[in-house]
């Protein structure tokens, strides 16, 4: 079956070159995996996916994703960017292929994973300097939905927890 079409000096994937692209890079990435599975000397090696919503990709995992590599530097980190857990019908599923979640969201009650509270992420409400709402000490939900509310999209967790709040 031909994978490339030459066009002039162009040479372009098939169909079937497309398709059989995306075996070749799981082949490839099983490849190196096994590559790293039997070059450990009896230390962690492998693949551990790390799935987290790209806000804490961003600012809160960078220094213990760096400090989790220098001290398992066999262990390569695959990262991959997700809103959350998706709740199905028999309660929370991950992603395939994922070892490891990050959420940003309540913590859950699921018998067939390990959850942890990491933290408590603070909620903050900014306004402009001269809002009236500027220097209040408490703020009820009924005086914040009195005003205008710039939110983030209602797949975020932090709308979420917002809306929860």
């Amino acid at each position: 079956m031909p994978l490339f079409d030459r066009m002039g000096r162009r040479v372009e994937l098939t169909l079937a070159g497309l398709q059989l692209l995306s075996y070749a890079d799981k082949l490839l990435d099983m490849a190196e995996e096994a590559k790293r599975a039997v070059q450990n000397d009896g230390h962690p090696a492998g693949t551990l996916t790390v799935s987290a919503p790209e806000a804490l990709l961003a600012y809160r995992l960078p220094e213990l994703l760096r400090r989790f590599q220098s001290q398992y530097p066999a262990i390569h980190l695959s990262l991959k960017a997700s809103e959350s857990c998706a709740i199905g019908a028999g309660g929370i599923i991950l992603a395939p292929n994922v070892d490891i979640a990050f959420r940003l969201d309540v913590p859950l009650q699921a018998s067939h994973l390990a959850v942890d509270c990491l933290r408590r992420e603070p909620l903050l409400l900014t306004v402009s300097p001269q809002h009236p709402l500027v220097g209040k000490k408490n703020v009820s939900a009924r005086t914040i939905g009195q005003h205008q509310l710039l939110l983030t999209d209602r797949a975020c967790s932090y709308r979420a927890l917002f809306e929860r709040t």
